[in-house]
């Protein structure tokens, strides 16, 4: 019995010991992987988390800590303070030690200030090019529809040995060949090769803030911070310049060092090897001129920098508006195509070519408000203006023609207000009247509004709104929300997340009727629902 009992739990020790073991290993399956966390984070949590992950920042703070104690132990020493030049070897040395002390804890205390300032613009930059990256791969995708669409067309045109085109259009798709089929089939597969190397980069740009925010490579953080683009708006460039020497954390550095070649001079005792000795003043003097030089040359700099970071932003801001106006007239265009389309006047891979058109137009809008934005805080850490608040934007920018970049629709900073009627087939979009080919409906107590122009009432575009006749569902992409809802089902997808409706998207004379209030409270909009004037009002 004894035996049999030893026997048990040394089987159960062994058993153990494997599952250790199989816990230790490197080359686990996927299964033991951690799930990817999805924190929500703004600007200001990230610039927080980053700084308090940072081992640079810590190890500054360790040495300005170092030279705080540096500093008082020489304190201890000092029993008076001598006059420059007053040839007392005691008195010298011990005030001279506490001064360099003093000096030098100052440096270390602005090194870790510059420490921060770095952190932080790392993170400013890391955090939006997650933003961009994002952006990129939305462009791709849309680049890669397009050419799988225009594949379908290439094959049904070499299978049925050549069709005209369906417009009044003034040039007929020739007759299919083989190589036309060829170099369509290689245009889609150049663009699924751009979607794997979008994905990479957005996977990088992850990788490189997670590394900065203290998260595990495979974590997906949501960005929440709106990506707003405001015009730069200051005074005065010089003002602005003579702040940036003031705030410079290597001028104050250097004029330490200067500081301490000066103690050398005025205070000529040190202990040396042999005892004391006096330091000749035709070596220590010469020294402080060469700082002082040094300081006069990084002032100069200072001031030029600041100067081309400015222009830099000027130049931005002017790329930034003839993007603008070029975005409107692609949006414009991919309109009058859809209408077209509509009609059966074009061909469904000539919208897919206009929405690319105009994705491409916006990842380009995108990229300027990040660098934009990049800069602004460039130009806040360099004339001593907050940035780890997350608010740097406030202090330098003109609010009131502030724009916030969504997914495809920049909108003034005081929001939008969409307001629909029931059984009216137009709606106004700030006081602009659209109008619709379905009216709303109110069905089972809920307001039913059309998919395209309820989506586009929230601000998505059209090239964020698709729908999978074979399954039925309807995909609605806006910033980092992806929301997926399928006739005839009450269970909404919000970012892969399960909610559920209490009614379910329904088919209502060939128009695909969403209920209003579940998708504008999965983009993060207002909806009101006034009954005596039957209105169905949302913000964003």
């Amino acid at each position: 019995m004894a035996g049999l009992l030893m026997r048990k739990i040394y089987g159960a020790i062994i058993s153990l010991t494997m599952v250790i073991s199989l816990l230790a290993d490197p080359l686990l399956p996927a299964v033991w992987a951690k799930e990817p966390a999805t924190p929500q984070l703004t600007l200001k949590d990230a610039i927080q988390k980053a700084l308090s992950n940072s081992e640079d920042v810590k190890a500054q703070e360790y040495a300005a800590e170092k030279a705080e104690e540096q500093r008082k132990d020489a304190l201890d020493a000092v029993d008076f303070i001598p006059a420059p030049l007053s040839a007392s070897p005691k008195g010298d040395i011990a005030w001279s030690s506490f001064l360099k002390a003093d000096y030098n804890w100052q440096i270390q205390k602005k090194l870790l200030e510059a420490s921060k300032n770095k952190v932080t613009q790392a993170v400013v930059q890391a955090y939006y090019d997650v933003i961009y990256k994002s952006e990129s791969l939305k462009n791709a995708q849309a680049a890669l529809a397009r050419d799988e669409k225009a594949l379908q067309v290439a094959r049904a045109v070499y299978a049925a040995g050549g069709i005209p085109s369906m417009g009044t259009g003034q040039v007929s798709i020739p007759a299919g060949t083989r190589a036309s089929l060829l170099a369509a089939e290689a245009k889609a597969q150049d663009s699924r090769k751009a979607v794997e190397s979008a994905k990479a980069e957005l996977d990088k740009a992850y990788i490189t803030f997670n590394r900065l925010v203290g998260l595990w490579a495979e974590d997906r953080p949501v960005l929440t911070e709106p990506l707003t683009f405001a015009p730069l708006k200051i005074d005065s460039i010089d003002a602005e310049a003579e702040r940036a020497v003031e705030s410079s954390k290597e001028i104050d550095i250097k004029k330490k060092l200067k500081d301490i070649a000066q103690v050398d001079v005025d205070y000529p005792y040190t202990i040396g090897m042999s005892g004391l000795i006096w330091q000749e003043l035709d070596i220590t003097e010469p020294e402080v001129n060469i700082k002082e030089q040094d300081i006069a040359k990084t002032v100069n700099d200072t001031r030029q920098n600041l100067r081309t970071l400015y222009n830099d932003i000027r130049s931005v801001e002017e790329k930034y508006a003839a993007l603008q106006d070029a975005l409107r007239a692609a949006e414009e265009g991919l309109r009058v195509v859809k209408a077209m389309y509509d009609v059966g006047m074009t061909t469904q891979d000539k919208v897919a070519e206009a929405e690319a058109t105009y994705t491409d137009l916006r990842t380009k809008l995108v990229g300027l408000t990040v660098q934009h934005t990049v800069q602004l805080a460039g130009f806040c850490l360099m004339t001593g203006r907050p940035v780890t608040d997350g608010s740097f934007l406030d202090a330098v920018v003109d609010k009131g023609s502030a724009q916030v970049i969504t997914a495809g629709y920049a909108r003034t900073e005081a929001g939008n207000v969409a307001v629909f009627r029931i059984g009216e087939a137009k709606y106004s979009l700030n006081g602009k009247e659209i109008s619709m080919d379905v009216s709303p409906v109110v069905e089972d107590f809920r307001a039913f509004l059309p998919l395209r122009y309820a989506a586009n009432a929230l601000g998505v575009p059209d090239a964020g709104i698709n729908w999978d006749a074979a399954s039925r569902k309807v995909i609605i992409v806006k910033g980092d929300r992806r929301v997926e809802m399928t006739v005839g089902s009450r269970e909404l997808l919000l970012n892969g997340s399960l909610v559920t409706m209490d009614v379910a998207p329904r088919i209502s004379n060939g128009r695909i009727m969403l209920p209003v209030s579940f998708l504008a409270k999965a983009l993060n909009a207002d909806v009101q629902w006034d009954g005596a004037a039957q209105t169905v009002t949302i913000k964003y």
